[in-house]
């Protein structure tokens, strides 16, 4: 008995049936010949390592209508496909990649190379994350998934009998797929690549209700506001001469929401019936500040897939960090969004619920008079949300942080299109608040780096570009190991850098590195602009110490005093000897963490706790009220 030809000596085959097929082996494309030999191979493909009966495949090829030959133009089909598929086989070799056993064929081939498997793949997968919340990564895996497609069904099978099945059942997964990357991507601000992936399924499905449904909040919110009424426009005509229908009420909904978006002079509802003209405007409150965020492209985009993923996200960070410019900056890219709402309040100078009410009506607007009295400011914002896809960015939430965290709790739950962003030194506590952990930019390494090394340093990148504004610096050979030295000295915290990047306007920056040993000099200087407890780095960190508790400075002081970071255990011991009660002492660690006073690094899966050297000289340099505050019991 001859044995089995093998064709591991050939280049691997791929196979494309995700459109009109094709076959590759490497870069050459084969000639897989007539359609009714393709849709052939293509029906196999899909099925690949299952034996398919060839009675099976004659009735879809001829959708029940098969001629008196059949049988005999299949064996040919299968004939034909050996000879191109595997060139080098012998003759009268056994084919081991399109087998025959009785009457059924089987193509052997690893299911990774045949793009339906793959597309099959991605679909479960991305299923799977969309149900474990993982919103922004379940949408770029359907968008993968879909992006596979190069046409219509593949091998042209739409309207086979049964048989096809296999083939039909992807192009129904196909569908399912497009109307999940529409549900996820719309509340994530993404409606453009929506409209993208929706509209060649729009085209093969010219009733599919549903899908249109969605294409035409995607072209509204994607700032197609005429095209998403052309849409519905046309599919309404479709339905009523095709079917002799209306619209079902997913796309009268569809198209209710087109007309109430807030375009410039479009209405919208408010509580008791009012009827207000919206302003059109894409950002309200405070500007975003200076349009380059130095150092912080990764975090920017780590804070953007937090914000995706979940409704509330708090920024918090050590004091000078740069929270407010990376939220602020994050917001901006939003608002560049068609469609989409970003409305920022500045919260430094609010103290107490009742002033951050205040903050809020006034963003609102006054009421109609025809409101109702008692309507509460959650129900205001949630009138001028309107379902409307929007961003409420609360900045600077410290000082309010009880109150913000009860009212975005009750906005949160009546309007799921709102997402909110809070900057603070430390979290809210809401029940599914997500935290982003604000770090101070990366500092140069101790050991010498070249002077274009030292340069793509994000703190000495940022140093240099606010030192170039201030005087003209430019980084050198000659400075590199001072400029070096000082963001190493300063932590890497943006205020302090940009702060020293003024001195240099009145002295050199060797002198400069030599003062910071007396830190307050540089803690001193003034910032114009921005809240009080924002413009001199000593105001900064006063704001911070003067939240604490006693025991909590005398923790804090204890840990200031030592320059490597410790373990667990080990910042247990050293605050063994303060006077307040041990077992109260994981209680005040976890506080000082919580308020940004104490990093925590995390390595190998171990915590290890510091305090940035600038903290601690704040802390060394008002060492008497400390100890004092050290002394006394909490």
């Amino acid at each position: 008995m001859d044995m089995p030809y093998t064709t591991l000596a050939e280049s691997p085959l791929s196979f494309a049936v995700l459109g009109p097929l094709s076959v590759q082996r490497g870069s050459t494309v084969l000639p897989i010949g007539p359609p009714q030999q393709s849709r052939l191979l293509a029906l196999l493909a899909v099925q690949a390592n299952r034996p398919v009966q060839r009675a099976a495949l004659i009735e879809a090829l001829w959708e029940g209508r098969p001629p008196a030959s059949a049988v005999n133009i299949v064996q040919t089909y299968v004939a034909r496909l050996r000879r191109v598929l595997e060139p080098q086989r012998p003759s009268r070799r056994p084919s081991c990649l399109l087998v025959s056993s009785g009457t059924s064929y089987t193509l052997r081939i690893p299911e990774e190379r045949v793009d339906a498997f793959r597309f099959e793949q991605l679909v479960r997968q991305a299923a799977s994350l969309a149900g474990q919340g993982w919103s922004a990564e379940a949408f770029d895996g359907y968008r993968e998934a879909l992006a596979l497609w190069r046409g219509p069904a593949p091998a042209d099978c739409a309207g086979a009998g049964p048989e096809a099945e296999p083939l039909a059942r992807l192009s129904r997964l196909r569908f399912t797929a497009a109307l999940a990357l529409a549900d996820l991507g719309l509340p994530l601000l993404r409606p453009r690549e929506v409209a993208d992936a929706l509209e060649p399924l729009a085209r093969l499905a010219p009733l599919h209700e549903a899908l249109h449904a969605r294409l035409v909040v995607a072209l509204a919110g994607a700032g197609d506001t005429a095209a998403a009424l052309g849409r519905f426009e046309a599919i309404r005509r479709r339905l009523r001469d095709e079917l002799g229908i209306s619209p079902g009420e997913e796309l009268r909904r569809a198209h209710r929401q087109v007309l109430r978006a807030p375009e410039p002079g479009l209405a919208q509802s408010r509580p008791g019936g009012e009827r207000v003209r919206e302003r059109g405007r894409r950002w309200s409150g405070p500007p975003p500040g200076l349009p380059e965020l130095i150092g912080r492209q990764a975090d920017l985009g780590r804070l953007a897939a937090l914000c995706a993923r979940r409704q509330l996200t708090t920024v918090v960070g050590a004091p000078g960090c740069g929270k407010s410019a990376l939220a602020l900056r994050y917001a901006a890219t939003v608002s560049q969004g068609a469609g989409q709402r970003v409305l920022v309040v500045a919260l430094a100078d609010c103290h107490g619920g009742a002033a951050l009410r205040e903050q809020l009506l006034a963003l609102c607007g006054p009421p109609g008079p025809s409101g109702p009295p008692g309507v509460t400011v959650e129900e205001r914002l949630a009138a001028l949300f309107h379902e409307v896809p929007a961003l409420l960015v609360l900045d600077d939430a410290d000082q309010v942080a009880e109150a913000a965290a009860g009212l975005v709790e009750r906005l949160i739950r009546r309007c799921p299109w709102v997402r909110v962003l809070v900057t603070s030194r430390e979290p809210l506590g809401v029940v599914g608040e997500a935290i982003h952990q604000a770090e101070p930019l990366a500092l140069p390494s101790l050991q010498p780096l070249s002077v274009d090394q030292l340069a793509r340093v994000d703190s000495v990148a940022l140093f240099c570009r606010r030192a170039e504004d201030a005087c003209g610096f430019r980084l050198d050979a000659a400075n590199a190991g001072a400029v070096a030295q000082l963001c190493r000295l300063l932590d890497g915290l943006p205020l302090a850098l940009e702060l020293a990047a003024a001195c240099l306007r009145t002295m050199p920056i060797e002198d400069l590195v030599a003062g910071l040993d007396d830190r307050f000099m540089l803690l001193t200087m003034v910032r114009r602009g921005g809240p009080p407890h924002h413009r001199t780095l000593r105001a900064c960190l006063e704001w911070s110490f003067a939240r604490l508790t006693a025991a909590e400075r005398a923790v804090l002081l204890r840990l200031a005093g030592q320059r490597e970071p410790l373990s667990y255990r080990e910042v247990m011991t050293r605050c063994a000897g303060l006077p307040v009660p041990t077992a109260d002492l994981p209680a005040l660690v976890n506080r000082l963490v919580d308020r940004s006073l104490v990093a925590v690094d995390r390595l190998d899966g171990r915590a290890r706790y510091r305090v940035l050297g600038t903290i601690g000289a704040f802390a060394a340099a008002t060492g008497a009220q400390l100890a004092d505050a050290a002394r006394r019991p909490a």
